[in-house]
């Protein structure tokens, strides 16, 4: 079982059993379930701006980079969000943006293929 599971197990049952005694059972450090606690609050929190920067990365065909999320961001919806903490949500539900160049970079290299064959 995960630890995430047991932190899980342990909230649900917190008002049956002494959180000490449970962190025993499951072999957990009571402090770990604390921050896992806390934790699970922060994600939440990057929801809305998830929603925002999905909105972003539809909008511009998922070429913009943090920075430039950061600037659509404050453009269109006014919001002031620091850049690391654009790139931490982006991280987290992973919307990389694609390569502008990486489509003439696998031409290229498919022509060179067929001028050395040909």
């Amino acid at each position: 079982m995960r630890t995430a599971q047991k932190y899980l197990v342990i909230s649900r049952l917190v008002r049956k059993y002494p959180i000490t005694q449970m962190c025993k059972f499951f072999d957990v450090s009571r402090s770990g379930y604390y921050k896992w606690c806390s934790r699970d609050i922060s994600q939440d929190k990057d929801k809305p701006v998830g929603e925002l920067i999905r909105q972003c990365q539809e909008e511009t065909n998922q070429t913009y980079g943090y920075r430039r999320i950061k600037q659509w961001l404050l453009r269109e919806t006014g919001l002031i969000i620091n850049h690391k903490a654009v790139l931490r949500v982006i991280t987290s539900i992973i919307y990389w943006p694609k390569s502008a160049d990486h489509a003439h970079y696998i031409r290229g290299i498919i022509s060179l293929k067929d001028m050395r064959t040909g």
